[in-house]
């Protein structure tokens, strides 16, 4: 009896064997198939994965120019603005025929168009989005590079803050008088705005 069962557990272990043998070389079979189908078909779709890479670098690069294009255009507004309130305000300095030291004593200042304010949409999604703070709104501009600007709550005297992009409002927090943010590689950073 001891024998038909070592016989048995011999013929066990072998059936087992052949089984994990036969299993290995259909899964080698259908591995050795599958790589031939895929070195038939890899060259169709790198092409078409170049192209569709080329396409994709091509439209970001676009949104990039555009983009720059737009804040381009409106920091030579802004510079136009400023050489204009330049002249009217040596205009007003030459007709006053104030001297450099009169001026600085009397601490002239000028707002000019002060009641003139081109309001921002607030409803817009970079703005809706922002972190809000004191009457004002701090977010990432998604129009002009997503550089970090501020607008009070009412959507008047939009301002820059960065010269360089930040992310999105999230994680946003003040402390100290200090507003600390992300900029556009995730480095911590933070402005004075109090």
């Amino acid at each position: 009896m001891l024998k038909e069962s070592k016989a048995g557990a011999n013929y066990k272990n072998e059936k087992e064997t052949d089984m994990a043998n036969d299993a290995r070389e259909i899964y080698e079979a259908v591995i050795g198939e599958v790589r031939k189908e895929l070195s038939k078909i890899i060259p169709q779709y790198e092409e078409r994965m170049i192209q569709s890479l080329s396409r994709h670098c091509e439209d970001i690069v676009s949104n990039m120019i555009n983009t720059y294009d737009r804040r381009i255009e409106e920091l030579e507004k802004k510079i136009s603005v400023i050489e204009k309130h330049l002249i009217e305000a040596e205009q007003v300095l030459k007709k006053a025929n104030l001297t450099e030291s009169q001026i600085k004593s009397q601490k002239v200042e000028r707002k000019a168009n002060s009641s003139v304010q081109e309001k921002i949409d607030m409803s817009r999604h970079d703005i809706r989005n922002g972190f809000k703070f004191n009457g004002w709104v701090y977010y990432a501009n998604e129009d002009m590079g997503s550089f970090l600007y501020k607008v009070r709550i009412d959507g008047t005297d939009n301002q820059q803050l960065t010269d360089y992009s930040v992310s999105q409002c999230l994680g946003y927090s003040v402390k100290d008088g200090k507003l600390f943010f992300k900029d556009g590689h995730y480095k911590e950073c933070s402005i004075t705005i109090l």
